[in-house]
């Protein structure tokens, strides 16, 4: 359902990856972010315009922050998150300036890369949330 969203918002309203994330979780989990605070993460996209973390991940970070900042192990759960986008990705990497070549494309952008991130994202939160 999250990938739906998220797709929604990147491909159909021409979003960058990292407000598309946000503004996806905010609707499926119900963050309660104010629509004008949604923006806050489109300086992400990119890598923060300089090929830096990807916005996906950034955003996922954000979208963790909201949900579980109050858990004694907070620390630990965005490291392992780090870690599982990395898997999802196929790359140790995590700067878009190494993942945008393999996954953008003219037509769609980085879609194949966000829907990753955004399945990743998804289903860390259904084992966080078990």
């Amino acid at each position: 359902m999250l990938k739906e969203k998220v797709l929604h918002y990147y491909l159909d309203n021409g979003k960058c990856c990292a407000e598309s994330i946000l503004r996806a979780c905010n609707d499926v989990y119900n963050l309660n972010i104010a629509q004008e605070d949604l923006i806050l993460y489109t300086g992400f996209c990119g890598g923060m315009a300089s090929g830096s973390v990807c916005g996906c991940l950034a955003a996922s970070m954000g979208v963790l922050s909201k949900k579980y900042l109050d858990r004694e192990n907070f620390r630990e759960l965005c490291k392992n998150f780090v870690t599982i986008f990395q898997e999802k990705l196929g790359h140790d990497s995590f700067n878009c300036s190494v993942l945008e070549p393999i996954y953008k494309t003219a037509e769609t952008r980085c879609s194949a890369a966000v829907i990753l991130a955004a399945d990743a994202l998804e289903a860390y939160i259904h084992e966080l949330d078990q």
